[in-house]
């Protein structure tokens, strides 16, 4: 998480867009953080304390949920250089590898987040 958090500051001090994915067990997910940040970043979403028990060291993570996610990321970045419009803007993607069902929450901005609650 350390490292997550270290690349969306980078990402928010610079305005450039960041298109974050992970993936453990047979969860996956897609989160799109785009300047000028009206949605918030990934330090919204999760704090920089938190410590999650379920990691790829202990669940293991299949490996077609890493591609999906992936193929995804790479979709979203390629629709971003392309000036198409972004899917994944504001939206924190869920996908259940186990009953193939995608669910998107739309992300709101922390206005006290220390890295974009000032933008």
């Amino acid at each position: 998480m350390a490292t997550r958090h270290a690349v969306n500051k980078v990402c928010v001090e610079n305005q450039i867009p960041l298109i974050s994915g992970s993936a453990v067990g047979m969860d996956g997910q897609l989160l799109g953080v785009f300047p000028p940040y009206q949605h918030g970043c990934y330090a919204c979403l999760f704090s920089d304390t938190e410590i999650g028990n379920l990691n790829c060291r202990t669940a293991g993570v299949l490996a077609p949920i890493v591609g999906i996610i992936g193929s995804l990321q790479a979709l979203e970045a390629l629709k971003f250089l392309l000036g198409l419009p972004v899917s994944c803007d504001g939206k924190f993607g869920v996908f259940d590898g186990r009953s193939l069902m995608w669910q998107q929450i739309e992300m709101v901005k922390d206005k006290r987040c220390r890295v974009c609650g000032t933008l």
